[in-house]
């Protein structure tokens, strides 16, 4: 009885210190001890320090979510993290921007930064609120590892500086969506007839889009236009790449930097979330609920679309058998190749070539997700949220785009019919994968909702 009651005892001290502060500046006190001792242990070496502080900033990290209970959140953030900086360092190879001062290559980002980075920012944000001391501490650390890799030889400036903001920017953004899609799937009957209650009837009443019909009509309209222009006018293809080619005979936009960065960074997305829909579409059915705002069905619809349209429609079938050659290597700008019109096979290039291209299908692969987020969760995100989503889906190809006919890469016909032929799939596999022209895709809970109060729910 006594050690009950010594127990009961401790646990009422702990929760009045946690509720006098006390809790917050021992977790301060922790962390600064043990970066502390990280330094003294690495034995004043600046590369074994940074190199120990890299490991021990998102270890702490991960262990104050796990007392916080957010485990399983920060593992899988910090996972997705390493990998996409990762790639991105693999898909960058030889390029200038990639190139480590010591003459390594795999330099952009900075791999230490960005992780010492990200356990900076949820120690931060998760276990040092109201602790100013511990949090600068903290975020030191994090600057030190940035520094150590410049002081070796292991990273310059602009790639420490690229680690950092992209971690940092990555925590927010995964953080936000993280819990966006656990609200999601914890939504109990009770939530969804109380937001049903919530949303007007003619709100829903407007939420009727476009008919497969009439997108189908659009799209024929584009395509024919297309087509008519690059068929009857061939030169006009010569005219807008030679727009961007300069009097010293080179496409100059094809070795700067920031286009460079731009370009890999979409194609790292593209890869990434076509790797990941395959994943997240066996998750979502065998656990019954969304990921990142998508259910099970959805995901298989855009994995369809990336396999069907850019993988083998663009990439296997018609850059590797229509033999058009790129703007680089036809004779009107520097190149041995024969210019030839779009629609029209030849022989002027043996592999990889113009027609069509795969990074701008990729690019409205990319948009048509973001669409499809913005579409099938339009009852639950805001106004701003949605004109984010829309805007940000037009300006993704339109990007790919201008990077690639402006590198010379391709022709402005090539990336216009890489866009309708990747759409074309897209319209085309919906109502097979997805249902009829307004697709109901309200869960079962929603729907039973719905029903209870007389509404007609299309999404």
């Amino acid at each position: 009885m006594k050690i009950l009651e010594i127990a009961r005892q401790f646990v009422s001290f702990a929760k009045m210190a946690l509720h006098l502060g006390f809790g917050r500046a021992l977790r301060g006190l922790v962390v600064s001890l043990a970066l502390a001792a990280v330094v003294l242990l690495s034995a004043g070496r600046m590369e074994k320090t940074g190199d120990n502080l890299q490991i021990a900033l998102p270890l702490m990290a991960l262990g104050c979510s796990a007392v916080n209970g957010n485990a399983p959140e920060a593992l899988a953030r910090f996972a997705g993290l390493m990998t996409v900086v990762h790639l991105q360092k693999r898909t960058l190879g030889e390029s200038e921007i990639n190139q480590r001062p010591n003459g390594g290559i795999q330099g952009f980002p900075s791999g230490h930064t960005a992780s010492a980075t990200f356990g900076a920012s949820r120690l931060a944000q998760e276990c040092l609120r109201g602790n100013p001391i511990a949090k600068s501490f903290a975020v030191l650390s994090a600057a030190f590892v940035g520094g150590s890799r410049i002081s070796v030889g292991a990273h310059t400036y602009w790639q420490v500086l690229a680690g950092a903001l992209f971690a940092l920017a990555f925590d927010r953004l995964t953080l936000a969506m993280w819990r966006r899609t656990m609200t999601l799937v914890r939504l109990n009957t009770r939530n969804a007839i109380d937001s049903l209650q919530r949303i007007p009837v003619q709100r829903l009443a407007r939420l009727e889009y476009l008919t497969r019909k009439q997108i189908k009509g659009l799209w024929f309209t584009a395509f024919g236009i297309a087509a008519a222009l690059f068929t009857l006018f061939p030169s006009l293809d010569l005219g807008i790449s030679g727009l961007f080619y300069d009097s010293r005979g080179a496409f100059p936009v094809a070795n700067w930097p920031l286009a460079q960065l731009v370009r890999h960074m979409l194609m790292n997305t593209m890869h990434f979330l076509a790797l990941a829909s395959l994943f997240a579409a066996v998750f979502a059915l065998v656990l019954r609920c969304n990921i990142l705002f998508l259910n099970a069905r959805a995901w298989a619809y855009w994995a369809t679309v990336m396999i069907l349209g850019p993988g083998i429609f663009v990439n296997m079938i018609l850059k590797e058998y229509w033999g058009r050659a790129r703007p680089a290597m036809v004779e009107n700008f520097g190149g041995s190749g024969q210019f030839t019109p779009a629609f029209w096979p030849t022989d002027q290039c043996a592999s990889n070539c113009s027609f069509v291209s795969g990074e701008v299908s990729g690019a409205t692969a990319l948009a048509l997700f973001l669409i499809l987020i913005a579409y099938v969760n339009r009852l639950y995100f805001g106004p701003r949220t949605k004109t984010f989503l829309y805007a940000l889906a037009i300006a993704v190809p339109l990007i790919s785009v201008l990077q690639r006919v402006s590198a010379g890469a391709h022709f402005a016909s090539d990336a216009t019919l890489a866009i309708l032929f990747t759409s074309g799939f897209a319209i085309v596999l919906w109502p097979w994968m997805m249902g009829d022209e307004r697709p109901r895709l309200f869960t079962a809970v929603q729907q039973q909702a719905a029903r209870l109060y007389g509404l007609k729910l299309w999404r």
